[in-house]
């Protein structure tokens, strides 16, 4: 399950390892910035999973489920302890 929540207001979220930003599937509301740690960006195709990209501290993520309108098409995991807003 997702961490974030569906709040309107800014919120810190603070992850652990393995722990999801978002998940593949689900809908878009918010992008999100890095501001500590590293973020993996994986998909799943044909049953394995695949790190498509690492983000770094600064880097906003999660916009183009919201430009596009569909579904997120990737989940957005931490790979370490991380900071979100």
């Amino acid at each position: 399950m997702a961490v974030a929540t569906n709040t309107l207001k800014p919120q810190l979220l603070v992850l652990k390892k393995g722990e999801y930003v978002f998940e593949e599937g689900d809908e878009a509301i918010f992008a999100y910035v890095l501001t500590e740690g590293v973020i993996e960006i994986v998909a799943t195709s044909k049953g394995e999973e695949q790190v498509l990209a690492k983000l770094e501290k600064g880097t906003i993520f999660g916009e183009m489920a919201i430009i596009d309108g569909f579904p997120r098409s990737a989940s957005a995991r931490a790979a370490g302890d991380c900071k979100v807003q």
